[in-house]
């Protein structure tokens, strides 16, 4: 696998990751009103939410990049663990 390609996938992964995950990271009045299935569900109420959206689309962001950027710094780390083949 090429690099390119290789940092696309973990990206990839991490931002999949950091979607659900991002719901642990929001304030407590939204995971009062929502659980987490209901937060993935429906992530455009919570968008257009006057009471949420100051710090919601911020957290959410913040994690989805967070977690992209540890998805491409682990793909990075697992395939320099590889050895060529020839």
């Amino acid at each position: 696998m090429n690099k390119p390609s290789s940092v696309g996938v973990g990206a990839l992964i991490g931002l999949l990751v950091g979607y659900p995950l991002s719901y642990f990271f929001q304030s407590g009045a939204l995971r009062a009103k929502l659980s987490l299935g209901g937060y993935i569900e429906h992530i455009s109420d919570v968008f257009n939410s006057r009471d949420l959206v100051g710090t919601a689309i911020g957290v959410w962001i913040g994690s989805v990049l967070v977690f992209a950027l540890i998805g491409v710094m682990l793909n990075a780390a697992m395939s320099g663990r590889r050895s060529p083949t020839p």
